[in-house]
């Protein structure tokens, strides 16, 4: 009895020990004698190894906070007694006592971890390194045995919690985050164990009380260590263990005391993760050492604000999943107030994570909208209404006087062909035009030449065929006036300077070419038939202008200037700014899927093949030519009638477009409608035949 007595001391004392320090690296066992002064000289690696030989612990385990059952030689009792030999409550007494033990990872005298080659069913192949089976060297009452090996899953589950901590302390800041918080829930755990053995001491415990204290911690142990498996079997790190610990909790409804150990759990892992998005959402600046936040920077694109963030589809834990591009608008917001140089006050955010309520949902729409009002004063400083207006001025052909200004001092360089143009002579001759302008964005309008558009007259390409503004903006106002959008602006512009040009060119045919004036008396058919046909393109030309200038874009940009003022962050303002222009390129028959801006370029090019026949064309020979008259009256009342076909086909099942517009101001006075008509019947007919064709066969 006086051997027992000593080893409950022994174990009394380990396990204070255990509670006042943790899983500390100490050797538990060293002996309380220190040696002499006279043994200073001792062999350092041969002292190291005689006291690793004496613990039987591996070095990388000794080095570390890890209890694994590891036999530790000084804890073994001098005498073992056999339990069948003792009276029932001796036997429970000395299992109760192995049983704290192994619970917290030591060996006990009559419990003995089963190695771990071991085969266990219950668990797969890769998981079977964190389990733990037992054995027993004793014989006792099948009561005490089915009650101690309901307890015994605890210690194997404890165990293993503390390895895949172990093995998963590298994976970055949330599984760090995570296992700290596994530690914090470590150290209660010692402390109940150890309430638990000073329980056992007093003679106030009995193995069905150990396990109805237990139990509920076996059960939330349970939960732990099969989480913990799933983490490491699937290499969940960052998000993805956020997202599944929000799925564990959710499969807890029902299990308070779990589910709180859960939340808890959550909420540590989470710490790092929202300390990221909290620096983001007040600073716009990413401090992501392990690559976990779900924003990214890129290199420095063309866009900026399309490109240079994005959002990581694998990063984004669930919790955030549909607030995701609101918290990459709200970074990037920030991000470029401050390249702006504007000093702001980031805002007060209590950004913590409780998976129990949306607070944190909250705090995110907070700021946005502060991040968003922010941007858009910075944008209003900068003038982006002036700059807008810049645009409709001169790429939209708003100041009629400039634009015809312009064409009278560029048109002999514009007529050239861009092989022989010198563009340094057009910016020349444009910044004569702006001189006496008073516009305060004059500067930033310069000449470029697209090479990439074809001609439509089957010669050579001449500067009037890809002539196009350009307009230089600087930063913030070039994230709404990008390369995309002025794209779009310059698109408008050279339709609508292309019809202009051929307007002028029929204005002046008979103004600068003396020919018409030269003709007798003879041919007033002819002179009737030439002049008729100028006029049917040049009313064809100015109508297609009016319906571009005055019933497309004026009404688009009114409305689009009223919602400008009611838009409440960056994204609607441009996705304001792309619906307008996309607007104005479909409506002015411009956008590729309609097939009408060919249409246009052909029957321009029919006038401008018209106005050099009629320019280079002395009057004798102008006599003679009845025949190419003739030719150009065909040619061009069969493209204009196609091209008013095609707007009626279109329409047809599409009423809210303004296209049909087109066709009444053209036709103004039903000239055209018995050809159309014609068209009409014709294709009516085509297909009566293709379908009689088809039944035929």
């Amino acid at each position: 009895m006086q051997t027992e007595t000593n080893k409950v001391e022994n174990q009394d004392n380990l396990s204070e020990q255990l509670a006042t320090n943790g899983v500390e690296d100490q050797d538990l066992n060293e002996p309380l004698e220190t040696n002499s002064d006279d043994d200073q000289d001792f062999n350092e690696p041969a002292a190291a190894a005689a006291e690793a030989t004496a613990t039987d612990l591996p070095q990388e385990i000794r080095t570390s906070a890890l209890w694994d059952f590891y036999e530790v030689n000084g804890h073994e009792s001098q005498t073992q007694l056999k339990l069948e030999e003792l009276p029932f409550k001796q036997q429970e007494q000395l299992l109760m006592n192995d049983l704290i033990h192994v619970a917290i990872g030591m060996c006990g005298d009559y419990i003995k971890p089963k190695p771990r080659e071991d085969p266990d069913d219950s668990y797969e192949a890769a998981d079977r390194k964190y389990v733990r089976q037992f054995e027993f060297n004793f014989v006792v009452d099948e009561t005490l045995l089915e009650l101690v090996q309901q307890i015994l899953p605890l210690a194997s589950h404890f165990v293993g919690m503390q390895l895949i901590i172990a093995e998963t302390d590298a994976w970055g800041q949330t599984n760090k985050a995570l296992n700290v918080a596994l530690g914090e829930l470590t150290s209660d755990y010692y402390e109940m164990m150890q309430r638990l053995e000073q329980e056992l001491m007093l003679d106030r415990l009995t193995l069905i009380k150990l396990l109805y204290y237990l139990e509920p911690t076996i059960w939330s142990m349970s939960e732990i260590f099969e989480t913990l498996v799933q983490l490491e079997r699937h290499n969940y790190r960052g998000a993805a263990l956020l997202t599944y610990l929000c799925h564990r909790i959710k499969l807890l409804e029902g299990y308070a005391l779990t589910q709180e150990i859960f939340i808890k759990l959550t909420k540590g892992a989470a710490r790092p993760y929202m300390e990221m998005l909290q620096i983001w959402l007040q600073k716009g600046v990413i401090v992501d050492k392990y690559d976990e936040f779900l924003i990214e920077a890129r290199a420095q694109p063309v866009d900026y604000w399309a490109h240079s963030y994005a959002v990581r589809i694998g990063c984004i834990p669930s919790f955030l999943q549909q607030t995701a591009e609101k918290i990459l608008r709200t970074g990037k917001s920030l991000n470029v107030v401050r390249k702006c140089g504007k000093r702001f006050e980031p805002l007060n955010l209590q950004l913590d994570f409780n998976p129990s309520n949306n607070q944190h949902l909250l705090a995110i729409d907070a700021a946005f909208d502060y991040a968003a009002r922010l941007l858009l004063d910075v944008l209003h400083e900068h003038d982006l209404l002036g700059h807008l207006l810049a645009m409709k001025r001169y790429f939209l052909l708003q100041q009629g006087d400039f634009i015809l200004q312009f064409m009278d001092e560029c048109e002999q360089e514009l007529s050239q062909s861009v092989s022989q143009l010198l563009p340094i002579n057009l910016e020349h001759l444009l910044q004569i035009v702006l001189g006496f302008s008073t516009d305060p964005y004059k500067d930033n309008l310069h000449c470029e030449l697209h090479a990439a558009v074809t001609t439509t007259t089957g010669s050579e390409l001449n500067a009037f065929d890809c002539f196009s503004f350009g307009y230089a903006v600087d930063w913030p106002i070039c994230l709404v006036l990008n390369q995309r959008a002025i794209g779009k602006y310059q698109q408008l512009f050279r339709q609508l300077f292309y019809c202009k040009h051929v307007e002028r060119q029929l204005s002046n045919i008979w103004k600068d070419n003396a020919t018409a004036k030269q003709l007798n008396s003879t041919a007033p058919l002819l002179y009737q038939a030439a002049f008729g046909l100028r006029q049917r393109m040049l009313n064809a030309i100015q109508n297609l202008e009016y319906y571009m200038l005055i019933e497309v874009i004026e009404p688009h940009w009114h409305l689009f200037t009223q919602k400008l003022t009611q838009v409440q962050n960056m994204d609607a303002l441009l996705e304001l700014h792309e619906e307008f222009l996309d607007l104005c390129l479909k409506h002015c028959m411009i956008a590729e899927a309609l097939q009408l801006h060919q249409a246009i370029r052909k029957l321009c090019g029919v006038c401008l093949k018209f106005c050099a026949f009629i320019k280079t064309t002395e009057s004798q020979q102008l006599l003679k030519s009845s025949q190419l008259f003739t030719f150009f009256d065909e040619r061009f009342s069969s493209l204009l009638i196609t091209f008013l076909k095609q707007i009626i086909e279109l329409t047809k099942n599409n009423t809210t477009d303004c296209f049909r517009n087109v066709v009444h101001r053209i036709n103004f006075n039903g000239y055209y409608t018995e050809q159309l008509k014609r068209e009409q019947r014709s294709a009516v007919d085509t297909e009566i035949e293709e379908a009689a064709l088809e039944t035929n066969v």
